[in-house]
């Protein structure tokens, strides 16, 4: 199986959903705020999420689990299908 091709001029790999891509960041590993709440090896993902994101989707209630639901320097942090539910209520998922 083949992996789709980076985009050079925005360096994002094409998907077929809704036109999205994902985008290649550079991982945050520090972090100028106090972050005790999390696990060390879950750090990089919460600050990488803090500081390209919009929003952290997780299932890991045994990591994030006190997060969950909240913010976390202004990202909030949810659940896939809580996510989703958000959206349909504010109007920008549209199902065809």
């Amino acid at each position: 199986m083949k992996s789709p091709p980076i985009c050079p001029s925005f360096r994002c790999r094409p998907s077929t959903f809704g036109g999205c891509c994902a985008h290649v960041v550079p991982d945050i590993l520090s972090f100028e705020w106090a972050a005790v709440l999390v696990p060390a090896k879950d750090r990089p993902i919460l600050f990488t999420a803090t500081a390209w994101s919009d929003v952290l989707l997780t299932l890991d209630r045994r990591d994030f689990g006190d997060l969950l639901g909240g913010l976390f320097y202004g990202l909030p942090i949810m659940k896939p299908g809580d996510f989703l539910q958000r959206e349909r209520t504010a109007g920008r998922l549209i199902w065809k």
